[in-house]
């Protein structure tokens, strides 16, 4: 439900991406609910609500307006969110992998990583 990749640039003071405040969104026929852990960090909204049906374009956020249906989907993205929990412990931290220097060359000609040489 959520990209963790934060570009390898980005700083935590200003502007904040997306993928640095914790962003989630759970979509369903009806509705989209986008929930940020950090919002408060980004002066964002924690909590959006979009009617699918009747909002293509994501103008109205009807949150407010619909308390049971953010309700629910919370609930969800709180499920959701626990079991990546769980799964994070129970794999532990994964080990650090070297590259030889010709395989960072080949990574880093095309731009796909950058760094000290």
């Amino acid at each position: 439900m959520t990209s963790r990749f934060a570009h390898p640039e980005a700083k935590n003071t200003g502007y904040i991406p997306e993928n640095r405040i914790d962003t989630v969104a759970l979509l369903d026929t009806n509705w989209k609910l986008i929930y940020r852990e950090k919002a408060k960090e980004a002066n964002m909204k924690r909590v959006e609500l979009y009617d699918r049906r009747t909002d293509r374009v994501e103008a109205s956020n009807v949150a407010a307006q619909n308390p049971q249906e953010v309700e629910r989907l919370m609930a969800e993205i709180g499920r959701w969110m626990d079991a990546q929990k769980q799964i994070k412990s129970f794999l532990g931290r994964g080990a650090k992998a070297t590259m030889d220097q010709k395989t960072l060359e080949q990574l880093r000609s095309p731009g796909y990583i950058r760094g000290k040489q």
